[in-house]
């Protein structure tokens, strides 16, 4: 990770802006956390319908979501005392590995139905971040809005959260003008959050983001520029019903 940034630093620039979709999420929340404990100049980071933690578990089977989450701990309970563990946790995770190459850690991350099973160490970033998420997202569908809050306000503590009403999985094909334009925006804003809460000023340039462009741009509006609206995500645990579905639910 930090190669990467060195030779991006190298060309010429003086800071970096990363940003990730879906699993990409995963991938590069723990590359920004790596280039803050390096030193490395993060400016801003956008999170575009975040995998993994964030997502709500799509599988039941408890043995299944425990092995996937914890392969050594599960086999340990599972297997007769006398049978080797070891050998059976590298046979699994070569089955993993091989079924599902380089998302198998995302898919034992997506599994786990509690937050504590996640592997949250060094993910996450202190530099301010916005994330953008689809409200009709299928593919990953957010957590329950009193786990979903305080996590990401937790890992993201100066984050700007956005749902894209509509919004599909890929935001950057479906809503694609809505998209760029509140990336621009935020972008651009001068300081979009101030540390431990949504700032006033992203918000505003979201809401305001630029209309026109060029031809494509024009042509892609009607369909794509969907509404974009603060999240409103709760920073403390609640057993509030109000916020256990997401805005997905009611459409």
């Amino acid at each position: 990770h930090g190669c990467v940034a060195r030779e991006l630093l190298a060309t010429g620039a003086t800071e970096l802006d990363v940003c990730g979709h879906s699993f990409g999420v995963w991938i590069i929340a723990h590359f920004a956390g790596r280039l803050e404990r390096e030193g490395l100049p993060l400016r801003r980071l956008v999170l575009l319908a975040p995998g993994a933690h964030a997502a709500s578990p799509s599988i039941g089977d408890p043995f299944i979501v425990h092995l996937l989450g914890d392969v050594e701990g599960t086999l340990r309970a599972s297997l007769p005392r006398w049978a080797p563990v070891a050998p059976f946790a590298t046979l699994v995770r070569s089955i993993l590995g091989f079924l599902f190459g380089a998302n198998a850690l995302s898919v034992a991350t997506h599994a786990a139905r509690r937050v504590d099973q996640h592997l949250v160490l060094n993910w996450g970033a202190s530099a301010p971040t916005l994330m953008l998420w689809g409200d009709a997202d299928s593919v990953a569908r957010p957590r329950p809005f009193h786990v979903l809050g305080p996590l990401l306000t937790r890992l993201f503590p100066r984050l700007d959260a956005f749902w894209v009403k509509g919004g599909a999985h890929n935001l950057q094909i479906t809503s694609a003008v809505a998209m760029a334009r509140a990336m621009d925006a935020w972008l651009d804003c001068a300081e979009p959050t101030p540390l431990g809460g949504q700032g006033a000023a992203a918000a505003a340039a979201v809401a305001a983001r630029r209309d026109g462009g060029g031809f494509v741009e024009a042509m892609l509006a009607p369909f794509t520029n969907h509404e974009i609206y603060p999240a409103n995500l709760p920073t403390e645990p609640s057993e509030d019903p109000a916020h256990v579905l997401p805005p997905m639910s009611e459409l």
